[in-house]
């Protein structure tokens, strides 16, 4: 297989029809895409569904971040609603769009990242089209 020949990419073929293809482990970067796909018989041949993504590390840390961001806009307007039903100065609500900011700042990132590895992220896309050029050629267990 073309994984072993490329020295750049490493991945894996899980036996139930999955590709998981990334860059090596000297040139991976937080921002540093993975390649997903998924191989399902159809039938005269196969049908691929591949997605890219960060690495599910950073996936989790963009989906914490969001969540915190989220929370302090709810707890900003609650305890703001709380000082308005109080009669007193609602200065909570100042502090709402500190939360639109943080929000901003991961999506952000995250543009950025998508970014700077959109080169890794051509690399895996070709490698994984020539493998499939390459086996269009093959015979099926069929024939």
């Amino acid at each position: 297989m073309g994984l072993r020949a490329d020295k750049s990419l490493r991945g894996m073929v899980l036996p139930y029809g999955r590709v998981e293809i990334t860059v090596a482990p000297n040139e991976q970067r937080a921002w540093s895409p993975q390649l997903v796909a998924d191989v399902e018989e159809d039938g005269e041949g196969c049908v691929v569904h591949a997605r890219f993504g960060p690495h599910p590390h950073v996936w989790t840390l963009y989906v914490i971040l969001y969540g915190v961001a989220s929370m302090i806009a709810l707890a900003c307007l609650i305890y703001g609603a709380a000082q308005l039903t109080m009669g007193v100065t609602p200065w909570a609500l100042w502090l709402t769009p500190i939360a639109a900011v943080l929000a901003g700042l991961v999506f952000g990132a995250a543009y950025v990242g998508q970014g700077l590895g959109s080169e890794q992220m051509y690399r895996l896309r070709a490698f994984l089209e020539r493998q499939l050029e390459a086996s269009e050629g093959e015979p099926t267990a069929e024939g």
